[in-house]
């Protein structure tokens, strides 16, 4: 297994639980991590340790176990100095993902939690991976199929035992509808999924799967506005809602739109908004 790497999954947005994005690093020392995500995000750890910050708590931890954060809950993690952590994450969304996190904690929200058996754990999310790398047909519904079992480990280790989940709706097949459209509300999506994260807009392209000129002439035609643009946009307006609330630092709010440069961030924000971060909002 290589030091990192992070895969993007097929968006399925009314799926009662869809897989953003998984992967894995080999962190370095005392590396930390802070912001917000809009969507809930699983961590295991493979190796090494770190603590984590939840509420008013610091929590040690290490390798074989497991914590999340919820949409909007602030992160707070960072790495041993000496025997940093490597850990395995995912990503995900659905109209039942708080439920069946909630059941898989044992009516609880998951904080921390040491897994029974870490091999298993490893194993099931080692066969993420390589579906979400070989992305051969059908691998995004074994995808989600696999984080169903990781939270069904959670589950067991509780004795808790959720419903049954349903298999989610397949895409819509566009069929003689317009592709263009289809193309471009699919290229909407993923960016609006994975802003928080450091995409661009080859990204977005290999995730639709067409020539990335066509691609970028279709959306300019439809949104009368780049790519890039959008994505700039997005995190901007994502950024200034972020700086409105005063609930992180300035530089945490640039991690949770896809920013770990600050001095790329704030030129960003004075090009959209002519004016520095720190000067907004007005005292």
């Amino acid at each position: 297994m290589k030091s990192g790497a992070e895969f993007f999954n097929t968006i399925v947005p009314s799926a009662d639980i869809n897989l953003l994005f998984t992967g894995y690093e080999q962190c370095p020392p005392e590396k930390a991590c802070g912001g917000i995500r809009a969507h809930f995000l699983l961590h295991y750890v493979l190796s090494g340790g770190g603590t984590v910050l939840t509420g008013k708590t610091t929590s040690r931890i290490s390798a074989g176990d497991l914590f999340c954060y919820y949409p909007e809950q602030p992160l707070c993690y960072r790495t041993d100095p000496v025997r940093p952590w490597k850990f395995a994450w995912v990503g995900f969304t659905g109209t039942r993902a708080g439920e069946i996190l909630r059941v898989s904690s044992g009516g609880a929200p998951l904080t921390i939690h040491t897994h029974p058996s870490p091999s298993r754990m490893e194993g099931l999310f080692e066969s993420l991976f390589r579906q979400q790398e070989k992305r051969q047909e059908g691998f995004n519904l074994v995808s989600e199929g696999i984080l169903l079992e990781i939270l069904g480990e959670l589950c067991r280790a509780h004795r808790s035992y959720p419903e049954s989940v349903p298999d989610h709706a397949t895409p819509a097949d566009p069929g003689a509808a317009d592709l263009r459209s289809f193309y471009v509300e699919k290229m909407k999506q993923f960016i609006q999924s994975n802003y928080q994260n450091a995409i661009t807009v080859q990204h977005v392209v290999d995730y639709i799967g067409i020539d990335r000129s066509y691609a970028s002439r279709i959306f300019h035609r439809i949104e009368k506005r780049t790519i890039q643009h959008y994505l700039i946009d997005l995190r901007m307006t994502q950024a200034r809602r972020l700086l409105e609330e005063k609930r992180l630092s300035i530089v945490n709010v640039a991690r949770s739109v896809g920013y770990q440069d600050y001095a790329t961030f704030e030129r960003r924000f004075r090009q959209e908004h002519g004016r520095s971060p720190s000067s907004f909002p007005d005292a």
